[in-house]
């Protein structure tokens, strides 16, 4: 009788069969097991290679714009003198990030109930601040009177490269605002720098974009003709002897047009690029402060912001920007009149006429 025929024989095959399926079933679950467990532990390497181009060669890094250059000829001027500028030795020195390690980082924090999630731009932006951003002084001037700002500050809060991720080498200037235009300079530089009693200084100067070779220079003196909003003055509070006062002032600074220029010393700023910083939202730049007849580099603020995000295309707005904020290793001087007080340091007792009102002209606080 041939085995197949046999009862016993087709009922062995049977159980064998369901045994191998069972032992195939089995060892599928723990395969799938050991997958989601594995895919698991290895979500950012696998998401990373799945779809970024610091893991995966099939993707590319997006190209970087160049940056507009002034089509007009004094600020063209002020950009590539400013780009043009060695800093002395001892400036920090680039260091180079690890995209690929951040970029897993970022992807497995997303899937971790223990780790404060940190996208890639932010864990960019950590590092350039902590490597790089910050203050250096080489020198200072003292019994300065007044300084030049090397390029026109404008005021673009707003304006279209407010929103511009590529085009404009100082976005990290944005949000300083700081307009210094002779037409609409109302809460600008010219009133944080000269205007008593917080003005250090007797006069600012800055290049005159309509005419070459002069300057706009806004003096202290008093104005017999206030623009509007400063018709009935400024107000101002400041600590004399301990004690803060109030003070009530018109306004002491009057703008003019100049080909003889007086200042020594001048602070220019300009873009700085690093890997991919656009891409990340990142803009970097360094305010400079320099003695205006050899070039020579006084001080150096460099700074980076990271854009707050908008609900424009672009995705971009530099005036909310996040700042570096303070770093233990070196002293930020990211506002301009703060850095120029420092490396700049006015001429002593350029308030005391105005500290010294009577009581009738200030009242304490």
């Amino acid at each position: 009788m041939d085995n197949a025929t046999l009862p016993g024989f087709n009922f062995t095959l049977s159980i064998q069969s369901m045994s191998t399926e069972r032992s195939r079933s089995k060892r599928l679950r723990w395969l799938l097991f050991a997958g989601v467990v594995a895919s698991f532990f290895w979500r950012g390497h696998l998401g990373c290679m799945l779809g970024y181009p610091e893991c995966n060669p099939l993707y590319s890094v997006p190209a970087m714009p160049d940056w507009e250059v002034p089509s007009n000829r004094v600020e063209k001027a002020g950009y590539d003198a400013a780009m043009a500028l060695q800093l002395p030795e001892g400036v920090l020195e680039p260091v180079p990030f690890d995209f690929r390690g951040a970029r897993i980082k970022a992807i497995e924090s997303n899937f971790s109930a223990f780790e404060i999630h940190q996208s890639v731009a932010e864990q960019y932006f950590d590092h350039l601040c902590a490597t790089e951003a910050g203050a250096q002084i080489f020198d200072r001037a003292t019994g300065v009177d007044g300084f030049r700002l090397l390029r026109t500050p404008y005021d673009l809060i707003d304006k279209p490269v407010d929103r511009d991720r590529y085009s404009y080498d100082a976005a990290f200037r944005i949000r300083g605002g700081g307009s210094s235009e002779i037409e609409n300079w109302h809460g600008g530089w010219p009133e944080y720098l000269v205007q008593p009693v917080n003005g250090q200084y007797l006069f600012l100067e800055q290049p005159e974009t309509d005419q070459i070779n002069t300057v706009i220079r806004f003096a202290r003196g008093l104005n017999s003709n206030p623009p509007s909003g400063y018709q009935n003055g400024l107000s101002s509070n400041r600590k004399v002897d301990g004690i803060w006062r109030h003070f009530e002032l018109p306004l002491m600074v009057v703008p003019e047009r100049s080909v003889s220029p007086k200042a020594q010393y001048g602070i220019t700023w300009r873009g700085i690029r690093r890997e991919r910083d656009r891409e990340f939202a990142i803009a970097g730049g360094e305010l400079i402060v320099i003695e205006i007849a050899t070039s020579r580099v006084l001080a150096v603020n460099r700074e980076f912001v990271l854009s707050g995000r908008d609900h424009q295309r672009s995705r971009i707005w530099w005036t909310n920007a996040k700042s570096c904020g303070p770093n233990r290793k070196r002293e930020t001087l990211a506002y301009l009149p703060l850095l120029a007080e420092r490396v700049l340091v006015p001429r002593p007792g350029v308030n005391a006429p105005f500290l010294d009102l009577p009581a009738s002209s200030s009242r304490s606080h």
